[in-house]
């Protein structure tokens, strides 16, 4: 059975002005630029009656290393409150939105996610002498490699949003 391990929760909040279209952007170029392929699992719009809109944003972001080592972010963007402001940007208005916005990432290192090592119980003892032996230190190389990838992306996003960065 793949072995899935949950290696960094984190999160960026953000209330202010800032524009929902260009982070979506950003962070799908991100994450295909990292090699990711990205599924939207869920995609939710619920319009208030003073007009302004709550979203949930879900992907579900994986990456093969190896033939034994797979990559997973999930991504959860929650907005609320988001409403369309005109700003002034040097001498041209532009609309962007208001509203406050969370993007949570939980970040998992999958092995055996093809479950060849399941397949019979003497295979399945390999697994362990495998991981326990041969693998621990590429393992280790792997999971600093994914929470390097993910604060990249946090660092990006909070450089979108003006934050202070790690």
């Amino acid at each position: 059975m793949a072995e899935e391990v949950k290696v960094l929760p984190t999160s960026v909040k953000y209330s202010g002005i800032f524009n929902m279209k260009d982070l979506y952007s950003l962070l799908y170029d991100l994450l295909t630029g990292l090699g990711y392929g990205v599924t939207e699992e869920g995609y939710k719009s619920t319009t208030k009656p003073d007009g302004s809109e709550d979203l949930e944003i879900s992907w579900d972001c994986t990456k093969n290393m190896d033939n034994y080592t797979r990559f997973r972010i999930k991504i959860f963007i929650k907005a609320d409150g988001i409403s369309k402001v005109k700003v002034k940007e040097g001498d041209i208005e532009v609309t962007k939105n208001k509203g406050s916005a969370e993007v949570k990432f939980t970040a998992y290192t999958i092995t055996d996610f093809e479950n060849k090592w399941e397949l019979n119980p003497l295979l399945k003892f390999f697994k362990g002498l495998f991981d326990k032996y041969i693998y621990s230190s590429t393992y280790k190389n792997w999971k600093s490699k994914i929470v390097e990838e993910t604060y990249t992306i946090v660092n990006e996003v909070k450089s979108f949003f003006g934050l202070q960065k790690f």
